[in-house]
């Protein structure tokens, strides 16, 4: 099923072949079937303001899902102001609960219309059709999951640091091999070298018998070329992809590549990403258009876009090294076309 969940051409053409109304199943299936975290966490701001709730309320809404904010384990979680940021403007709230609340009751009917439909027809369609919709959810919360950990464990890493006298923020740059090694007793990386690490950009490059590190400037950009190849696509003018939501947008490129950098982007940017994710909704809220290097139907991109009406294009495989900040581009969600102007 795995080989089939972000290919978009292959479940267009299936659908197709069964059904006129193939376009209304197939967002049915696109949508996730359950609130993300960071759904969850914009609803309960929204309920706290339209209840006109306390400061401890809202603390305990910071407790619950402060974890959202962690990309690895020498991140902040979030506080207050950026939780709140994340839920956007706090005017009828009671209305945007509402309006949720129904929505989704009415995309969980649109997906239990389009199985039976499509059971009647296909079932082994059905039956990957209905893992694709869990999917939807499940990717994301993955990465939640991932993060919850982090900050689990998260007091684990202070606590080796101040045991070593390190800097903090310097065990985030073990490898598994090195902190097993360190918990034995047994130094397999210098103090030097983690100073490298902290310092500079580095490569780990993992495999099942170990895990290279390269801190050092010029011995990094000589793997990553020969390895990865350029990192640059200087001279490529145009980049193309699948269209997730079809529409014609002109601006100026903004690449995000951190949540953190989604608080700056200005109304009327194109979005440029490896990939989006809940954390990004600032940014979203205010995109032209969205173009991303990776994501299938059921990426996060993919499914916003059609919720927000936003021109897209996935799967570009190269965007984010074409494409820099401040770069006029014309993004042509309809033939899946983004070309520098």
């Amino acid at each position: 099923i795995k080989s089939r969940l972000d290919h978009l051409e292959t479940l267009v053409k299936e659908l197709k072949k069964y059904f006129t109304d193939w376009q209304e199943i197939y967002e049915a299936i696109a949508r996730a079937p359950k609130p993300y975290q960071t759904q969850k966490m914009i609803e309960a701001v929204w309920h706290w303001r339209a209840r006109k709730g306390s400061k401890n309320a809202l603390d305990r809404i910071v407790k619950k899902y402060a974890f959202l904010g962690l990309y690895s384990v020498n991140h902040k979680p979030w506080g207050s102001a950026q939780i709140l940021l994340q839920a956007g403007n706090l005017k009828n709230c009671k209305e945007k609960l509402e309006r949720a609340r129904v929505e989704r009751r009415k995309n969980n009917a649109a997906f239990r219309r389009a199985y039976a439909l499509m059971e009647k027809k296909n079932p082994r369609l059905a039956k990957v059709a209905a893992a694709i919709h869990e999917y939807v959810w499940l990717r994301t919360e993955r990465i939640d999951a991932l993060k919850k950990a982090m900050a689990l464990v998260q007091p684990f890493y202070r606590r080796l640091e101040e045991e070593m006298g390190w800097r903090v923020g310097w065990a985030a740059h073990l490898s598994y091999r090195e902190m097993t090694d360190l918990l034995r007793g047994k130094k397999s990386v210098s103090r030097a070298d983690l100073v490298a690490r902290h310092k500079n950009f580095y490569v780990a490059y993992v495999t099942a018998r170990r895990t290279l590190v390269i801190a050092d400037p010029k011995k990094r950009e000589k793997f990553v070329h020969a390895v990865i190849g350029a990192r640059t696509q200087a001279r490529v003018s145009e980049v193309r992809g699948f269209v997730a939501c079809p529409g014609r947008a002109q601006g100026r490129v903004r690449v995000i590549l951190h949540a953190k950098d989604a608080y700056n982007f200005k109304k009327g940017d194109i979005l440029v990403a490896n990939m989006t994710h809940p954390d990004y909704m600032p940014a979203i809220r205010n995109a032209a258009a969205i173009v991303t290097d990776e994501g299938g139907i059921v990426c996060h991109a993919a499914v916003i876009s059609r919720e927000f009406g936003i021109p897209c294009i996935i799967g570009t495989k190269i965007a984010t090294k074409v494409f820099k900040d401040g770069d006029r581009v014309e993004v042509d969600a309809t033939r899946g076309v983004v070309r520098k102007l």
